[in-house]
């Protein structure tokens, strides 16, 4: 799992995919999420979409398949 600060998402993001290709993120349903998750499906990321409001329970399970598989899940750390 890596973690890093929503202001500083881009880089270790763009770096990360150039040394794995199984990588995931988490992401939110909203528009602001929208703009960065479509950014990482572009460069390769599997995208775990959800909240702690609106799809959290499926968002632990996707994580448990990940993680199961030996991926790498992205998330930021200071979200909600």
């Amino acid at each position: 799992m890596v973690c890093v600060w929503h202001g500083r998402l881009v880089f270790p993001s763009w770096y990360l995919r150039q040394k794995t290709t199984k990588l995931h993120a988490i992401a939110g349903r909203h528009t602001d999420a929208e703009i960065m998750a479509r950014i990482l499906q572009r460069w390769g990321y599997g995208l775990i979409r959800g909240s702690t409001r609106k799809g959290g329970k499926t968002v632990v399970k996707k994580m448990a398949e990940v993680f199961k598989n030996t991926g790498i899940i992205a998330v930021t750390n200071d979200g909600p």
